[in-house]
């Protein structure tokens, strides 16, 4: 019990510590950085019109969150693949899909995070699950 309590408790500051790092950009230090830890929806249209004009490279999914569900499942039901192209389409169905999980409340683009690196024309993803509570 008290291992799975500590468990617990070094998830969450994980997950903490990446929220952290995800607000440095990986673009030249100058740069603004393209990515706060809760985008505005017109920010993260613009930055999603950005990517899919200028043919951006999908380099990095991540999912932060602590699941039951495997991170398999999640990266099959997301369709956003390493190396593809990004498509909006794409991401808008993956999050439908990753919505439809029982174990998961519903994902919308409020949930997802992007960075865009300029340089190499590569887009990260970080979504953020929420786990639905279980019936007993």
């Amino acid at each position: 019990m008290w291992v799975c309590i500590a468990l617990v408790t070094l998830l969450s500051s994980l997950c903490q510590v990446h929220r952290a790092l995800y607000q440095i950009p990986l673009l030249l230090p100058n740069e603004p950085p393209t990515v706060n830890h809760h985008q505005k929806k017109s920010n993260l249209e613009e930055l999603m019109t950005e990517a899919e004009a200028g043919e951006y490279t999908i380099r990095l999914v991540e999912f932060c969150c602590y699941l039951r569900t495997h991170v398999f499942v999640l990266t099959r039901k997301s369709l956003l693949v390493e190396g593809e192209l990004f498509k909006r389409e794409v991401l808008v169905r993956g999050l439908k899909n990753l919505s439809s999980l029982k174990s998961i409340r519903p994902v919308t683009l409020r949930d997802v995070e992007i960075r865009l690196n300029k340089e190499h024309k590569e887009i990260d993803f970080v979504i953020n699950l929420k786990e639905r509570r279980r019936r007993h």
